[in-house]
């Protein structure tokens, strides 16, 4: 009896294993994905601020007689 329980669970020790891994993987998959979205809201956000400094610094440069900002840099 003890040779068959033995061998019972040295069978389904490796099937339980494989059946684990995947979700390990989509897990790590997820936790990637969660990384790359905030790391998009991060540079979403440096470009947002990055637009609200250059409408005033257009308008500064066409009060200063500028003109078009075509041709400057």
């Amino acid at each position: 009896m003890n040779r068959l329980l033995s061998l019972q669970a040295a069978s389904t020790a490796p099937v339980m294993l494989m059946s684990q891994n995947p979700q390990a993987e989509r897990d790590r998959l997820e936790a990637n994905d969660d990384l790359v979205d905030q790391a998009a809201e991060e540079i979403r956000a440096i470009l947002d601020h990055l637009a609200a400094q250059d409408r005033p610094l257009v308008e500064i440069h066409a009060l200063l007689g500028g003109g078009s900002a075509e041709g400057t840099a």
